[in-house]
């Protein structure tokens, strides 16, 4: 009679431990999706990065009759480049 209410409380933590366990698997799977979309969104934000970076260097080529210092496509692709870089 000594064991039962020990064998009832080692049940009872057991269920308890595998609940906890339930949980923390599911936690980790919900992290592992928000780090692959969260992985996905950094990646479509390089590419639009990479695509500001290289007409900001092809602008940056510009010279002669060519060249125009500061016009509204060189203001308007610094604000996405740096709205990018802030993200």
């Amino acid at each position: 009679m000594y064991f039962l209410p020990r064998v009832t409380e080692v049940s009872r933590w057991q269920e308890v431990l595998e609940q906890c366990l339930l949980s923390v698997k599911n936690e980790t799977a919900k992290l592992r999706e928000e780090k692959a979309a969260t992985e996905r969104e950094l990646e479509s934000l390089a590419v639009h990065l990479n695509t500001v970076a290289n007409c900001i260097r092809q602008r940056d080529r510009r010279y002669g009759s060519d060249l125009v210092l500061m016009d509204k496509g060189d203001v308007q692709l610094k604000n996405v480049s740096n709205f990018l870089l802030f993200i």
